[in-house]
C-alpha cells in the first residue's frame, strides 16, 4: 500500500507577509521563541507544509501587527 502524502501548499504569500511584519532587530529564532512557535516553522512553510493558523497568529501578535489586516493582505496576494 503506497504512503499518502499531503499535497504541497503554496505558502509564498504567507512567507512574504510574515517577513513584512517581522519585528526589526529580532532574529527569526528569537521571534519564534517569543511566539512559542518552533524554530522549524519557517522551514516547514518553505517546504510547503500547511501551517497551523494559531502559530501564524501568535507570530503576528508578537510582531504587533493587526490580525485582520494581515490575513486580508495574504488573501489579496493570493488573488482572493
Amino acid at each position: 500500500m503506497p504512503l499518502r502524502t499531503k499535497p504541497r501548499v503554496d505558502n509564498s504569500a504567507l512567507l512574504e507577509r510574515l517577513a513584512a511584519v517581522k519585528p526589526a532587530g529580532l532574529s527569526k529564532n528569537r521571534w519564534t521563541k517569543l511566539a512559542l512557535v518552533s524554530p522549524s516553522f519557517f522551514t516547514d512553510l518553505r517546504k510547503g507544509r500547511e501551517p497551523g493558523v494559531y502559530k501564524v497568529e501568535r507570530l503576528v501578535i508578537v510582531a504587533g501587527a493587526n490580525l485582520s489586516d494581515f490575513w486580508r493582505s495574504v488573501e489579496e496576494m493570493r488573488g482572493g
